[in-house]
């Protein structure tokens, strides 16, 4: 590859959110994911008056055909019907009339059912619900919920955080970039996604944001021009894998290559060598290595 990075940012010094540090489950979190539990299993209760956020049953009785119906259901609260018809049912017990009016007709709501769903206790029975081998109490499920989310979110930090160190980098570093080598990787690149697109059934001609159907030289264009600025991540990954594997770039690419191999296909690097195109090998293999280490220097930023 001609193109090059003639200074690679020190991203040791790049600044880094809080946000991005964070990834401990936190009590609140904790305790909102009980709640939602608790509602997840909320029994449905007959009760004698009508609060926001009931379910009510109602016989509607109008001149107008729109509103005379024998079943009505009104979900006070919700805001998913009038607001007028929802308000009037507030307070009402079953047998209760109301009289409404609206401007497409005056009715009389009469309440015959209403309905509750009540959450259910945060106990050591609801835990018990989940049917989570090893763990039937409260306490369990809140250790089991803090080390499976917890390993969890500190792989999604990492990987966030690598990204987010990726864009420093490209955005900061100096590049010596061939203009014709940035042109040819990225239509060598747009042919194929379109090839894949289209063999996966996937139409490029037709656009995502709904506007009139694309030629083909037009979709093809449009995949370039997405691909292209992506030309300097190309060019990073061999100088990020040189500076943190402290390896010259023809031992990394030859070490990671075997590891690549051997990780995930399950066979030699030589063998993964003679099947693949050489610099589509050298590009899987320098963005996989560079990214994988940038996530490990990650996790020195997490909180502690």
């Amino acid at each position: 590859m001609q193109s090059k990075v003639t200074h690679l940012y020190d991203f040791t010094q790049a600044e880094i959110p809080a946000e991005l540090r964070l990834w401990r489950v936190s009590d609140a979190e904790l305790d909102a994911k009980l709640l939602e539990l608790s509602g997840t299993y909320a029994q449905e209760l007959e009760v004698p008056e009508v609060q926001s956020g009931d379910t009510v049953v109602c016989r509607s009785e109008s001149a107008a055909a729109r509103w005379s119906k024998p079943v009505l259901l009104l979900f006070p609260g919700h805001h998913l019907i009038d607001a007028a018809l929802e308000g009037a049912v507030l307070g009402l017990h079953p047998g209760d009339s109301a009289a409404v009016s609206l401007p497409d007709g005056d009715l009389t709501l009469t309440v015959t059912r209403i309905v509750r769903r009540v959450p259910h206790p945060i106990t050591d029975e609801l835990i018990q619900l989940e049917h989570i081998e090893g763990v039937d109490t409260v306490e369990g499920y809140r250790r089991w919920y803090w080390e499976t989310t917890e390993a969890r979110n500190r792989m999604n930090s990492q990987s966030h955080l690598a990204v987010h160190l990726l864009e420093q980098i490209v955005a900061r570093s100096t590049f010596s970039i061939d203009p014709e080598e940035e042109s040819h990787w990225a239509r060598t690149l747009t042919d194929i996604e379109y090839q894949n697109a289209v063999a996966n059934g996937m139409d490029p001609t037709v656009p995502e944001d709904g506007t009139d159907f694309l030629t083909e030289e037009q979709a093809r264009e449009q995949m370039y021009q997405k691909i292209l600025p992506l030309f300097r991540r190309e060019v990073a990954y061999p100088a990020i894998a040189v500076q943190l594997s402290g390896m010259p770039e023809e031992d990394f690419f030859r070490a990671e290559l075997e590891y690549i191999a051997r990780r995930y296909y399950n066979q030699t690097g030589e063998k993964l060598r003679d099947k693949t195109p050489e610099w589509a090998l050298r590009s899987q293999v320098f963005q996989t290595g560079a990214l994988r280490l940038l996530k490990e220097y990650s996790a020195t930023l997490l909180e502690v």
